[in-house]
Formats: C-alpha cells, sequence, structure tokens
C-alpha cells in the first residue's frame, strides 16, 4: 500500500503543506482498503505519525468496522486510534486556566473538526 501512487501523493502533499488536497489523497487511498483491516491499523499508525488526524482517525474506524465490533469492544489502542487526544498539553493549559473538564474541550474540538486542523 504504500507504493500506492495516493499514499505518495498525499505524503509529499502533506509535506507541502497543502493539506486539502493530501487529505483527498489520503481518504481516497483509505477508500480503496475500507474493509482490510490490517492496512487501515497500519495506515492509522502512519497518518497519527506525521498529524494527519482525519485520515488517521477514518483509517481507525475502518479498522473496527471491519473487525465487526464497537469502539467499546475493541482493544483499547484502538479506540484511542478512534477517539485521540492530540494537543493535550494546550487542551489541559486552557482547561485549568479556565476552570472546566478538559474532556469538554476535547469532545468540542472532535465534533467541530475531527481535529482536523487545517
Amino acid at each position: 500500500m504504500t507504493s500506492d501512487a495516493r499514499y505518495i501523493r498525499g505524503r509529499e502533499l502533506w509535506a507541502l503543506g497543502l493539506y486539502p488536497a493530501a487529505e483527498d489523497e489520503l481518504l481516497d487511498l483509505l477508500e480503496a482498503y475500507t474493509d482490510n483491516g490490517a492496512v487501515n491499523y497500519a495506515l492509522s499508525l502512519d497518518f497519527l505519525s506525521f498529524a494527519a488526524y482525519y485520515p488517521s482517525q477514518q483509517a481507525a474506524a475502518n479498522l473496527i468496522a471491519a473487525a465487526n465490533t464497537g469502539t467499546l469492544d475493541a482493544p483499547a489502542f484502538i479506540g484511542r486510534l478512534r477517539y485521540p487526544v492530540p494537543y493535550l498539553n494546550l487542551v489541559l493549559a486552557e482547561a485549568q486556566a479556565r476552570d472546566f473538564d478538559p474532556l469538554l474541550l476535547f469532545s468540542l474540538i472532535r465534533h467541530e473538526s475531527l481535529f482536523d486542523t487545517y
């Protein structure tokens, strides 16, 4: 799968800072491997390694669906790929400074953009 042109273009576009175009390539790649749990697991970890949070979460969702299980029934590590906590230090600092539960901010960010910075 790493020799797939969509993967190569997606990584190269990401490195150039062309995030929307990169996400299009990465999500197109995921669509081609929707039912392949092993590929989705590898892609989820790979995308996470370069902060492509939305595609990483989509790959984790594909993995959970391919396993015919729910997020809460999947291994905890897989569940955390589906529901990550990026920007932990920033969120914790803001929550503490404003005296509210950081889970509230994480849930708002996830709902609003799935942690898609771009």
